[in-house]
């Protein structure tokens, strides 16, 4: 490695660092970066990302011990997979309805590092669905990430928490921390946002799952409906937009809404249903926020019978106690499959608004 990382620092005319990764028969690998000067220093782990997740560790993080308190997912997962989880670091964006319980269940699980992002305030009508928020949080109007770290430190379970009250479309700090995480959950009913954090998981290389639910009111005070989705983005798969989960006259319409309310207000009467909000109920969030956990822990720990291809969407419709499972194939978006890994040689990350969608 000395002898060649020298030419080949010579080539480069950067000081950057090279890496040289070694692959065993079993497809395991360890590695090590060369810094300009020949030194050496060990990769702390490197993970293959498809539809498993493939983690591979220096051995000092594989000898920690796991405290008592996860014993039990230890027996449940297997040392292996609570090692993994000690040393995750997991973003969620939305700790609100879903959030909240994905958060919760992450600690639980001995998630080392969570990431928050969320820019609003805990009101009345969040009680009925944030753990750990109280009414004094919301005569406030405490910071719901603020709320939740709390929340977790009052656990005790030593989760290092790190907050953005921010939007990710107008943080870059949040961002770049987000681009860190091992995993991401979208938490958010914002098309926008979704649509940055499928840009984060392509550039990034970070695993994403979106959750999605929807009650649809009757009109008459009840419910005629309960669905959602789960959707598993592994890098150069198929998009959100590809997956319809939404078109491209709905992202326009919203971040239009967001970058000039005026012009979306001119334009309001070309965009549909953009305003409708659905009721959000905390029985019926835990159950998409619990399969969304366990389709993350099935990614790490292959514990389904069948391949975790099966897996990328889970349609889930209550009101008829329906769960389904589809495929689905790599992304046929130029523009994604061009940018996969591409990292921080991307440009600023800004979503234009287009002329011909609207």
């Amino acid at each position: 490695d000395k002898s060649f990382f020298e030419a080949v620092y010579g080539w480069s005319n950067s000081d950057l660092p090279h890496a040289s990764v070694v692959m065993y028969p079993d497809g395991s690998m360890k590695g090590r970066t060369i810094e300009s000067d020949m030194s050496f220093k060990t990769i702390p782990k490197i993970t293959v990302l498809g539809s498993s997740i493939n983690q591979f560790q220096n051995n000092d993080l594989k000898d920690r011990a796991i405290g008592k308190e996860f014993i039990r997912n230890q027996q449940t997962f297997g040392k292996k997979t609570t090692q993994i989880l000690l040393d995750l670091k997991v973003g969620v964006v939305g700790c609100s309805g879903t959030g909240s319980p994905v958060i919760e269940q992450l600690v639980r699980l001995g998630v080392g590092i969570i990431v928050l992002v969320d820019d609003d305030n805990v009101e009345h009508n969040n009680l009925n669905r944030i753990i750990g928020s109280t009414i004094s949080d919301a005569d406030i109007g405490k910071l719901k990430v603020n709320a939740i770290k709390d929340h977790i430190e009052r656990i005790g379970l030593n989760t290092k928490v790190i907050t953005f009250p921010k939007k990710i479309q107008e943080s870059r700090e949040a961002l770049d921390s987000l681009a860190s995480c091992d995993f991401i959950f979208g938490c958010v009913d914002s098309i926008e946002g979704r649509f940055y954090l499928n840009l984060i998981s392509t550039y990034y290389l970070v695993p994403l799952i979106d959750i999605g639910v929807k009650l649809v009111a009757d009109g008459d005070g009840g419910i005629d409906s309960i669905n959602g989705n789960i959707h598993y983005i592994n890098p150069g798969s198929e998009t959100l937009l590809e997956r319809k989960v939404f078109t491209q006259e709905q992202l326009t319409a919203e971040s239009l809404k967001r970058i000039s309310p005026q012009e979306y207000k001119k334009r309001k009467a070309y965009f549909d249903n953009l305003d409708v909000e659905s009721p959000a109920v905390i029985s019926v969030n835990m159950i998409f926020a619990a399969f969304a956990v366990n389709e993350m822990l099935g990614r790490f720990h292959h514990y389904r019978y069948s391949d975790n291809t099966k897996f990328s969407q889970t349609c889930i419709n209550l009101s008829d106690w329906d769960i389904n499972t589809k495929t689905v194939n790599e992304t046929k978006s130029k523009s994604a499959r061009g940018y996969v890994g591409i990292g921080n040689l991307e440009p600023e990350m800004e979503i234009y608004v287009s002329k011909t969608a609207v």
